[in-house]
């Protein structure tokens, strides 16, 4: 195949006789295409590249290669998997010493602000065991905080526990599918969270448990401690509502007349009244049945409370009148 350096002419032929001077011209042909080669001078530990006119070698500084990928922002890597990840870029931290916990590789990212170029964001792979056949990284997020140098502000463990701050907010059963935000205000400290979809299915917590909005416990619930509930008022006038959203328990100081409440409760749910009727009467138009069959008459001594609960079972409203609350004579 012919080519810019050199092709041969066949000359000379196996076992032919003949003159010199075609050898001296196959000669000539070759020193004239070792001439068309492209010379180099080059320093020790450079990289060799063809220049930009692919006219000729040349050499440029490790340095120098670095600028140029910077320039470009772009690593590719081509190979046949498709399936599979593969990485451009690899960065390796080696030291000279031995390889204790705690070595790690970090990416630092750095931005221009009015003291100077700094270093806001790290992201590292942090070694805790670093034995043969027993590595194991934790994944490491270190923050510019308060202008302050970066310091670890997160870590996702090898043990798939999730540390913010140096305390572990989730462990690898700490979230099976999707748990809503909004349901979940605060958690406290998690010993065990699993989810599917939107259901929790197991939920240990230590420390402070709020959930807001609609709530279903299903099978058995363990109190390990005491229940507040909540504590709320029925409100001004003489036709109020009476919603547990307001609080499970309530106080209602009645107003002057005859009070008519209403009720919006759903079954299951119910109210602990406490009321000082001031001598007003209440007419119970929305509670179906009263335990003994009779309806309470009020105490109108002063400084007593009557106690009255009521629940809700289907669509009847049932009351009791527990007693009369006054201070020990």
């Amino acid at each position: 195949m012919a080519n810019d350096y050199y092709n041969t002419t066949g000359t000379p032929a196996q076992g032919a006789s003949g003159a010199s001077s075609p050898v001296r011209a196959e000669f000539t042909a070759i020193e004239t295409g070792m001439a068309k080669l492209p010379t180099l001078t080059a320093k020790a530990l450079e990289i060799i590249r063809v220049n930009t006119g692919e006219t000729a070698l040349e050499s440029i500084t490790v340095a120098e290669l670095v600028t140029a990928l910077e320039a470009s922002g772009i690593y590719t890597v081509d190979d046949a998997s498709n399936s599979g990840v593969s990485s451009p870029i690899e960065l390796v931290h080696t030291t000279s010493g031995s390889p204790q916990a705690g070595i790690g590789t970090g990416l630092d990212f750095g931005t221009e602000t009015t003291a100077g170029n700094e270093t806001g964001l790290r992201l590292a792979a942090v070694t805790t065991n670093v034995g043969s056949g027993t590595e194991d990284f934790d994944f490491v997020i270190y923050l510019m905080i308060g202008g302050a140098a970066v310091a670890e502000v997160a870590r996702f463990k090898s043990d798939k526990t999730l540390y913010i701050d140096g305390s572990q907010v989730l462990s690898k059963t700490a979230l099976g599918a999707t748990v809503l935000a909004s349901s979940l205000t605060s958690l406290g400290t998690i010993a065990s969270l699993v989810a599917t979809d939107a259901t929790i299915t197991t939920l240990e917590a230590t420390g402070t448990l709020e959930v807001t909005g609609a709530s279903t416990l299903t099978g058995a619930t363990t109190f390990g401690a005491e229940i507040v509930e909540a504590v709320g008022a029925v409100g001004s006038g003489l036709y109020p509502e009476l919603d547990p959203a307001d609080g499970t328990i309530q106080t209602w100081t009645l107003a002057a007349g005859t009070s008519e409440p209403t009720e919006v409760m759903t079954t299951g749910e119910f109210i602990t009244l406490h009321i000082t009727s001031g001598g007003n009467p209440i007419t119970w138009t929305h509670v179906d049945k009263w335990m003994g069959g009779v309806t309470p008459e009020l105490t109108n001594t002063a400084g007593s409370v009557d106690i009255v609960e009521l629940w809700k079972v289907g669509t009847d409203v049932f009351g009791v009148h527990v007693g009369v609350a006054a201070a020990a004579s």
